[in-house]
């Protein structure tokens, strides 16, 4: 069985979005391209999940909570949640380790390097499926 899906999807919450990048339109345009999955990870936050899963699901498309998180050496790491609830407490957890930088408030969780982020998501919140380490407009994919 084949399905078309996109597992790294931003909204208005990361610096890399624009205010037209809603929930309500992300998961407009999932359809539009005819994706049958979809996961939200903004950057450092999963605050637009709980919106975004309701809009998905009254969209017939299946959804992921997310985040993207920076670590402290700059590495990328996506972060998919089998549930909300898992999503929401990590992105409590990685609020209180926030540093302020940059023109659109990005968060970089400072106390976090890459090796303790790949133990503690996969024993405590989700699975961390894919890491992107940025090349200037390149990044590299592994499943692991």
């Amino acid at each position: 069985m084949e399905i078309s899906y996109d597992l790294h999807i931003h909204s208005c919450l990361s610096p890399c979005g624009d205010d037209e990048m809603t929930p309500w339109n992300l998961v407009g345009m999932a359809k539009v391209l005819g994706l049958d999955a979809i996961a939200l990870t903004d950057h450092n936050t999963a605050k637009n999940c709980p919106a975004f899963l309701q809009v998905a699901a009254a969209a017939g498309i299946r959804a992921l909570p997310g985040m993207e998180l920076n670590t402290s050496e700059e590495i990328h790491t996506v972060c998919l949640f089998r549930k909300l609830e898992n999503a929401l407490a990590f992105d409590r957890y990685v609020w209180r380790r926030r540093l302020a930088q940059g023109k659109k408030f990005t968060l970089t969780c400072r106390t976090y390097e890459t090796s303790r982020l790949c133990l503690e998501i996969s024993g405590s919140w989700g699975k961390r499926i894919r890491r992107s380490v940025r090349w200037k407009s390149c990044s590299s994919m592994r499943l692991t």
